[in-house]
């Protein structure tokens, strides 16, 4: 997946960097949680749970009315770090979608253990 793959891209990034890609590749990149684990996966040692968690949250956040209030970090390295400067916020995926609305960038997003996994 790219930025030029569609007209605007989000990625989901839940297991980054065990089962799932590390490095940003779309016009949005959402790491919930830190994007490498996922709370309510308890031992997840092969990452399946972590990994399959990516899909979930996106149909969640079609359907939500609280939506994923997500922060805009200032690079994909704080992302890693853990440590956060905002830079802006946005919802991730959804309707309506954040296509012209000038969301890009490496995205934090704090979600529930279990559904609903919003926290708005």
């Amino acid at each position: 997946m790219a930025p030029s793959d569609a007209q605007y891209t989000e990625s989901i990034f839940t297991n980054a960097g065990l089962l799932g890609f590390d490095l940003p590749l779309s016009d949005a990149n959402f790491f919930p949680n830190g994007g490498r684990s996922q709370p309510g996966c308890g031992i997840d040692v092969a990452g399946n749970c972590a990994h399959s968690r990516a899909h979930e949250l996106y149909a969640e956040s079609v359907s939500t009315t609280i939506g994923f209030r997500s922060t805009r970090c200032a690079s994909h390295g704080e992302i890693v770090a853990g440590q956060c400067t905002p830079t802006g916020n946005a919802n991730m995926g959804g309707e309506p979608s954040n296509h012209g609305r000038g969301v890009n960038g490496m995205f934090t997003v704090n979600t529930n253990g279990a559904t609903p996994f919003a926290q708005g």
